[in-house]
């Protein structure tokens, strides 16, 4: 469970919630509420790539991946 995995080394929780309009309340969600330890990965800059693929979010490369989330 995600209970049992929090806090372990080899663990990494991401939070990736995402707003399709008005953006900016994103990250005040983040901030005011969410799991303890949890990464926070935006939609449009560290989990797309966009100019790598097609459609609007296409998921980034490792290298790409790895350094936004680093």
């Amino acid at each position: 469970t995600l209970h049992g995995a929090l806090g372990r080394e080899d663990v990494v929780v991401i939070d990736a919630r995402a707003g399709l309009g008005d953006r900016t309340h994103v990250a005040q969600e983040y901030a005011y509420s969410h799991i303890p330890g949890a990464l926070r990965a935006d939609l449009e800059t560290d989990l797309s790539q966009h100019g790598a693929g097609e459609g609007r979010h296409p998921w980034p490369g490792d290298a790409h991946f790895a350094e936004r989330l680093g």
